[in-house]
């Protein structure tokens, strides 16, 4: 008898993709008068604070559990570390459409690494889904080949930051069953900072931040603190509720929103080709995760979906909201 069914509309997720979205126009119009370099590291800190401030508000003990420190640390420098430094790097030789496209099979890489952890099982309808998905984004990478060869390398660094995102979304798993996402964030942070530091420390000294305009800074604000630290929570608020793989599948609406603020907002378009090849990553992604995710529970392996796992897993996380919040 199939175990009670986790809802598929989650509010955290829904926020944090639309600030997604935008997220990659704010970063195109700041990597014009900043390095991905400094950039990662004046985020990483500003995001730091931000988050050590949601935790003093809601009062959230920042306590290491036993045999959790390296875990954690890790956790840190593959999501807020290494993913962001290779993310802006490649952001910066490509397009917002051709960028966040690519980035769109991070959910494809969670299926895989899922499947590997033994958190669920691979079907032949999720490997037909997967290869329609990266026939789309080798579409992508074709126009951006055409276009020259440093787009090409910056969809490539895009893609290779899609597989650590994914990594680091199945590894949070677990922990966040201990963890409120705030906690976690706020503890893991410090992990970021082993790549952020040696990477950006000299760059971020040599920008002459006074001369930066409003707009830069209040787009930094956002980058920092809105589509930063509130997204990440939210988007972690969201696999502690649903699962792994239930939470990847709201990315792949960030591509759509992010063609049209990068239209509303700074002029770009997308071509025929851009356009066939987000149809087909998106299709592929949605025939991949949905029929599954009705059917067993994306996130968690088979021999738990009957045990009421999701719901023990939402009870968890309203429990930790109730004790954060007073």
């Amino acid at each position: 008898m199939p175990g009670p069914r986790v809802a598929a509309f989650n509010l955290p997720l829904a926020a944090t993709v639309v600030s997604w979205g935008f997220n990659f126009v704010a970063l195109k119009i700041l990597l014009a008068h900043v390095t991905p370099a400094a950039l990662v590291l004046t985020r990483s800190l500003a995001m730091y604070l931000c988050l050590l401030a949601i935790c003093r508000v809601r009062s959230v003990p920042l306590k290491v559990g036993r045999g959790d420190g390296l875990r954690i640390g890790f956790l840190g420098f593959l999501m807020m570390g290494l993913y962001l430094v290779v993310f802006f790097e490649g952001l910066k030789l490509t397009t917002v459409a051709e960028g966040s496209i690519t980035l769109a099979t991070a959910t494809i890489f969670t299926g895989l690494f899922a499947a590997f952890a033994g958190q669920e099982r691979l079907t032949l309808r999720w490997l037909l889904g997967a290869g329609v998905a990266f026939g789309g984004v080798a579409i992508v990478q074709l126009a951006g080949a055409q276009a020259g060869h440093g787009r090409l390398i910056g969809n490539l660094l895009v893609l290779g930051s899609a597989a650590l995102w994914a990594l680091s979304t199945v590894a949070a798993r677990s922990l966040l069953k201990r963890y409120d996402p705030v906690q976690l964030l706020t503890l893991a942070m410090p992990g970021a900072f082993v790549a952020a530091i040696p990477y950006g420390l000299a760059p971020a000294l040599a920008v002459n931040w006074a001369q930066l305009s409003l707009t830069d800074w209040l787009l930094f604000i956002y980058v920092a603190a809105g589509a930063g630290a509130l997204g990440f929570v939210g988007f972690s608020a969201g696999v502690q509720a649903l699962g792994a793989g239930r939470a990847m599948l709201y990315q792949y609406f960030v591509p759509p929103l992010a063609v049209v603020f990068g239209w509303l907002c700074i002029g770009s378009t997308m071509t025929l080709t851009q356009g066939l090849g987000m149809a087909l990553t998106l299709a592929g992604v949605a025939l991949a995760m949905g029929r599954r995710d009705a059917a067993q529970g994306i996130g968690e392996p088979p021999s738990k979906v009957n045990s009421g796992s999701f719901e023990e897993d939402r009870a968890r996380l309203a429990q930790a909201r109730t004790e954060t919040t007073g």
